[in-house]
Parts: C-alpha cells; structure tokens; sequence
C-alpha cells in the first residue's frame, strides 16, 4: 500500500544509459524528474544499502543529489514502455533527483575541482562504509562522481554496493583519492575532524534504518542481519586501529 508521505512516480521515461544497474528515468508528482533504481535492477539489499549510504552522506555535506523514497504504482508498470518492460517494478524504490548537463567526472578534473578537504571527507567516507565503487585513474575507471558543466558543480552518485562485508583495503588501491591518486595525506587536524565524521555518522545510522519500507526486507532476521551488518561496518571508525589505516 502507498505511503501518502511519499513521492509517487507519475511517468517512466527512459533507461539511463550510465550505470551498471541501467536505472529509470521518471517524473514524479512534486514536478521534478528523478533517476529511479528498483527491485527489478537491484537488490532490495542493495536499495537499502544506496538509502542509507545516502542519509549518512547528507549528514556529513557531502554533495549528492536529492533523493528519496519513491512510491511506483501498479498502473505505471502495467503499462510500461515496450524497452521498459521488466526493468521497473511496482512498490517502493529508491529515486535520486536527475542532474541535467552532467557527465562522469574526468581525473583531472576531479583532483582540481574537488577541493582537497572535500577529497579527504570523500575517501573517508567511502572507506567507512566500505564503498570501494568509486574508482578512477589517468586511464579510467568507475568513478561514480558526476560533473554538472553548466554549474561547475559535481555529485557522488551510486552508493548500492556500499557497507560490502567482504571489503578490504586493497580495494580502495583504484579509488579515485587513494594515497596512490594523490599528493595529500592527513594531517593532526584531520584527525580530530575524521573522529567528529565518523561520530556524527554512526549517530544517523538508526534513523536512517528506520525509514527503510518494510517490503525492503524479506523478515525480521533479515532485518537484523542487514542493520548488524551496516552498524558494524560504520562502528568501526571508532576504533584507532582502523582510523590509523586512513593516511
């Protein structure tokens, strides 16, 4: 049953290109347009992780695009595009706000448009929830950053496959602000402001949980083991050891 709470998807549109999930374009009833990821392209595990990932990302400012829970109703799928069919489901999905104007971000740029306070929160956070999805270098990658020419603006995007229980730290070897990216390190102050990040997103997590649909999640054990998961991924920034691998 439809949440009145929630936004409702009014059209789809088209499939993006970009992307592995190959996600939905649709306009919903506030007027704007957003891209719309559901079961039907990823799991409902994976939506749950690209929610919460996303709430713990606003909380700290880092730059992504409004998002929301959304609502599909039956009569969209229904009567979706023939190149649609199967690609969106009914129900709750999870829907980022389309950036117009936008492309993935290049290296370079990245490294000279990206201020490099914000490179250190980025990497931070992405090594906290275990997000190795963002990896980039002078041949390429998978960079998940998109840049907005006309506003000179960029976006981290992309988030579902975060709080990967088998992550390690060579993963992160590609990722777009890893030591071997860049010429920066953290310093002392860096320190007390990591500790500060990492406080302020492991006291967002349980909201963030809680505003999760129940039809993301298959049965209490389920839930559980998601949540445990999730917590104990992000509870250990608060452990020295791991921080000190953050250089």
């Amino acid at each position: 049953m439809q949440n009145n709470n929630r936004l409702e998807v009014t059209e789809a549109i088209r499939q993006m290109e970009a992307g592995s999930t190959k996600p939905i374009l649709c306009s919903c009833d506030d007027g704007n347009l957003y891209v719309v990821k559901s079961s039907a392209s990823v799991s409902r595990k994976e939506l749950i992780h690209e929610y919460v990932a996303s709430v713990l990302a606003k909380k700290i400012n880092l730059p992504i695009p409004d998002f929301a829970i959304v609502y599909v109703p039956n009569d969209i799928v229904d009567f979706l595009p023939p190149d649609l069919k199967g690609k969106l489901s009914c129900g709750y999905a999870f829907a980022s706000q389309y950036i117009e104007d936008s492309a993935s971000i290049a290296f370079t740029l990245a490294h000279q448009l990206i201020d490099i306070q914000k490179q250190k929160e980025i990497y931070l956070f992405d090594r906290l929830i275990n997000n190795s999805d963002r990896s980039l270098t002078k041949l390429g990658g998978n960079v998940n950053i998109i840049y907005n020419v006309k506003k000179q603006s960029y976006y981290l995007i992309d988030h579902n496959l975060a709080f990967d229980p088998d992550c390690d730290i060579d993963m992160f070897e590609l990722h777009v602000f890893s030591p071997r990216n860049r010429d920066w390190k953290y310093d002392m102050l860096d320190a007390i402001s990591n500790k500060e990040l990492i406080e302020c997103i492991n006291s967002s997590c349980d909201d963030a949980l809680s505003e999760i649909p129940a039809e993301w999640i298959d049965d209490e054990l389920s839930k559980n083991s998601i949540s445990n998961n999730i917590l104990h991924i992000v509870g250990r920034g608060r452990d020295g050891e791991f921080r000190s691998t953050i250089i």
